[in-house]
């Protein structure tokens, strides 16, 4: 209940609804602070952003901030590899393993605890034994006695102690299960009706903290995972460039596009994409506004059926149409009217003048 708590640098918050999978658990690799989630609004289609505020809120700009997609996908990735079935069967030998150390550690620890209570129970009776009238004898058995006592306290504090952190027996029943859910775990994960809520649950399991810096090294994003067994791990992915994550025409419609130009309409290049199956970039069905803004945008020849319906001609020669678009500027661009007045003989720039 503590860590649902939103307040506070070390408290987690409960996992809501948001596509940041690392709210809650993410860190500042620079300045070691809780990084905080911007989320833009649902018709942006924008992946929310991961932003330390600490240097903002003691006057100074924006310690760092990223986008959440690739961050997310990357834990993700690690966190699916971790449980895979050739790791797990890892892992459940070291468990094993640390069992049996901690037999061991266990055993140690029961004989030092059986020696202290011994050695408690041998100076009370050397107190009970002296003679009264003795003091001298009897002041230093006593403090002895003590000492022993204290000992044993501390011994089986630590008893205690130790005995609470190494629960690590797992039964049968639990490798079985264990197992089975690392198979079925990343279909789990995948699956439709498996929320961004449940995801980060799943992740809050394993992960501890994820710390973040995207600083030091130009153009990459430093990751570190501290895992919940103590492990910590290190990746890097790339920072996206401006516009690298924008909705894009599949580059197979395109390399389409680019074949049918210049011998096929605009309406022909459509209906062909769209009875091929190929979709805009917002899924929609192609139309010609759609080929002609890519024709356009990638310089590729009209076909002549386009040019005659427009009321033009393609230049017969496009080296030298490139040639004169660049020696053309605005100020040789005449209106309608000094068009006009040109072919009436008149000079457009005298008739402006009056």
């Amino acid at each position: 209940m503590r860590q649902n708590w939103h307040s506070g640098e070390e408290m987690r918050g409960v996992a809501r609804e948001g596509e940041a999978l690392l709210q809650g658990i993410v860190c500042c690799g620079v300045c070691g602070h809780k990084m905080g989630v911007h989320h833009h609004a649902g018709g942006e289609k924008r992946s929310s952003t991961y932003v330390c505020q600490s240097g903002y809120e003691n006057g100074d700009r924006l310690c760092q901030s990223m986008t959440s997609r690739p961050l997310d996908a990357a834990v993700a990735e690690d966190f699916l590899d971790s449980v895979s079935p050739l790791n797990l069967a890892i892992g459940l030998r070291v468990v094993e393993q640390l069992e049996n150390d901690l037999t061991v550690q266990q055993r140690q620890r029961d004989l030092q605890l059986e020696r202290a209570r011994y050695e408690a129970r041998l100076a009370q009776r050397q107190y009970d034994a002296v003679d009264p009238d003795n003091r001298l004898v009897a002041s230093e058995l006593e403090r002895r006695w003590n000492e022993k006592l204290e000992t044993q306290a501390r011994l089986e504090q630590a008893y205690q102690r130790a005995e609470e952190q190494s629960v690590w027996k797992i039964t049968a029943e639990e490798r079985e299960s264990i197992e089975k859910l690392s198979q079925n775990l990343p279909a789990l994960w995948k699956a439709q009706t498996t929320t961004n809520q449940d995801r980060k649950q799943l992740l809050r399991m394993a992960i501890e903290s994820v710390q973040l810096d995207g600083v030091t090294e130009p153009g990459m994003i430093d990751i570190q995972i501290r895992w919940r067994s103590g492990t910590v791990t290190r990746s890097s992915v790339k920072r996206p460039m401006p516009g690298e994550g924008s909705l894009k025409t599949p580059p197979n419609a395109v390399a389409r596009i680019h074949e049918m130009a210049g011998h096929s309409s605009y309406a022909d290049i459509a209906r062909q994409l769209n009875s091929a199956g190929y979709r805009t970039a917002f899924g929609r069905h192609f139309n010609t506004q759609h080929v002609g803004y890519i024709c356009r945008r990638d310089r590729l020849m009209k076909h002549k059926l386009e040019w005659e319906r427009e009321g033009d001609k393609p230049f017969p020669f496009p080296p030298l149409r490139k040639k004169l678009n660049k020696r053309c500027n605005m100020n040789q661009v005449f209106s309608a009217q000094a068009k006009a007045d040109r072919l009436a003989g008149r000079d457009h720039r005298r008739h402006r003048d009056r």
